[in-house]
């Protein structure tokens, strides 16, 4: 089997170390997005070629994990050459550029999107509840996560990461972005009526390290959601207020609780589950939507509604200053 990876940041190394952890056999043709020269360590035994190359070597399906503003240049090549591809999120760094490549987009290859907070057992049970209405009417919605930019990739200034500069799509917003894709894929469309971006000055960049956000859906419902880069001790939560009770779920606990007239009864509880199987079960999923030819788990359409609430609260933080 074929495969192909375009991007060997720190992502690209995961997928990398997956793909042969589920298909020890496969051969794995690495492009980097920098076009620089891959050492033998970082390629583990694969080859690297150029994107050209590894379009003609045709695989059964690509993995393009390079910096948010190359990502629908390098879709566009496989799409041309008829070869499923697996896009890490964000889509792109702009609506414009990812409506535009949707549009022109024909049936056929195969694209899905790599959101994987989706296949976080927590994030399963969650929605079950909401699927089963358990809380009836949800009113409110309050979604948080924080963490100091330093803590994500400790082998790295994180000055030079992609999520520190502005033309590689970073800032808060566009790299936090999971949580305003599980709040769509929770919750339906919803708007962005409120948005504040902040740059505290602290960590040197030249995007945001603070967005929050007041969005709104269907039936009354309001969600309050807040993204940072600062916060020394990581939290990643999300609770959820309905008329007959709550939900109260703690991403980084891997954790849900149900409060209702009844009590508080705790649902899932797994800290020490390893989250890299996230990362797994997304490239499993993908594969059995290539191989069954079925419909994307998470098609590109998502991503586009992702980028849609990203535009408007950009446009409403101009307003808002």
């Amino acid at each position: 089997m074929k495969i192909v990876l375009v991007g060997l940041g720190s992502i690209g190394k995961r997928h990398l170390a997956n793909l042969l952890l589920l298909w020890p056999q496969a051969k794995v043709y690495v492009v980097s997005a920098s076009e620089r020269s891959l050492s033998a360590v970082e390629l583990v035994g694969q080859t690297q070629l150029s994107l050209e190359q590894a379009i003609a070597v045709q695989p059964l399906f690509a993995v393009i994990a390079s910096p948010a503003h190359l990502h629908i240049k390098h879709a566009m090549a496989f799409r041309d050459a008829g070869i499923p591809a697996l896009i890490e999120k964000p889509l792109s760094h702009q609506h414009q550029l990812a409506a535009e490549f949707l549009r022109e987009q024909p049936s056929q290859p195969l694209f899905c999107l790599g959101y994987c907070l989706r296949y976080l057992p927590s994030a399963q049970v969650v929605k079950q509840l909401l699927t089963e209405q358990k809380l009836g009417p949800v009113y409110l919605v309050q979604a948080m996560v924080g963490q100091h930019l330093s803590q994500w990739r400790k082998q790295m200034d994180y000055r030079d990461s992609v999520s520190a500069k502005q033309a590689f799509g970073g800032g808060a917003l566009l790299e936090l972005s999971h949580e305003l894709d599980y709040l769509l894929w929770l919750f339906g469309p919803l708007s962005v009526d409120y948005c504040r971006l902040a740059r505290h000055g602290e960590l040197m960049l030249d995007v945001e390290e603070r967005a929050d956000l007041m969005l709104s859906g269907d039936n009354s419902l309001l969600c309050q959601l807040h993204l940072d880069f600062l916060q020394q001790v990581p939290q990643r939560r999300c609770v959820i207020s309905g008329q007959q009770g709550r939900i109260e779920w703690d991403l980084l606990e891997n954790s849900v609780c149900l409060i209702n007239a009844d009590g508080q009864q705790q649902l899932y509880h797994q800290p020490f589950w390893d989250k890299n199987q996230m990362y797994l079960l997304m490239l499993q999923d993908f594969f059995t939507a290539v191989t069954e030819e079925k419909a994307a788990p998470v098609p590109l359409q998502d991503g586009l509604a992702v980028l849609r609430l990203v535009e408007q609260a950009k446009r409403m933080a101009e307003n808002t200053d």
